[in-house]
């Protein structure tokens, strides 16, 4: 995905997230903060969002990243997202098709394959936010996470790294 449709894709997932109001305790701008987190493939500057919201409201941030994690994106941002890697599909499809190179999977397959992936991911950073945040309650609901049998193993992953392997902020 270019830079210009990543962008695009982003801004259609905040506007989708905020219109909603979804995270309750926090102000629309602070619930952009954690979207953006929630959201994003290179976390840096996002995380860092979300800890500095979490030092000033640690209990709202920690719900709407528990949150986050057990529920994940919401389904105007799975079909924003979906029409996205429709659209990418489409175009590496054509390029590989004119440099002769072997067709990718399926659309069906290989979309619905990276839907499932953008929503892991989604909830797998849920996780990795509680771990840095580290509170007493961040920690509780990645402990109660980490019993859930239904988490996809990616997840579930990201909860145990997140409770074991993540340190507490300084």
């Amino acid at each position: 995905m270019n830079r210009a449709r990543g962008w695009h894709f982003a801004a259609i997932v905040v506007v989708v997230a905020c219109a909603q109001n979804v995270l309750a305790g926090l102000t629309p701008d602070e619930t952009i903060a954690v979207r953006r987190y929630l959201d994003c493939i290179d976390c840096v500057i996002p995380l860092d969002s979300v800890r500095a919201l979490a030092a000033r409201k640690p209990d709202a941030t920690v719900d709407s990243l528990y949150s986050g994690l057990l529920r994940g994106p919401n389904a105007q941002t799975v079909a924003a997202a979906d029409s996205v890697l429709r659209i990418g599909y489409r175009r590496d499809s054509l390029y590989r098709w004119q440099n002769n190179l072997l067709p990718l999977k399926p659309e069906t397959l290989y979309v619905a394959e990276a839907r499932d992936r953008f929503v892991n991911g989604y909830r797998s950073r849920g996780a990795y936010g509680l771990g840095w945040i580290h509170t007493p309650r961040a920690v509780a609901y990645l402990d109660s996470a980490a019993q859930l049998p239904n988490l996809p193993p990616s997840v579930k992953q990201a909860v145990l790294y997140a409770r074991d392997s993540l340190p507490p902020p300084p």
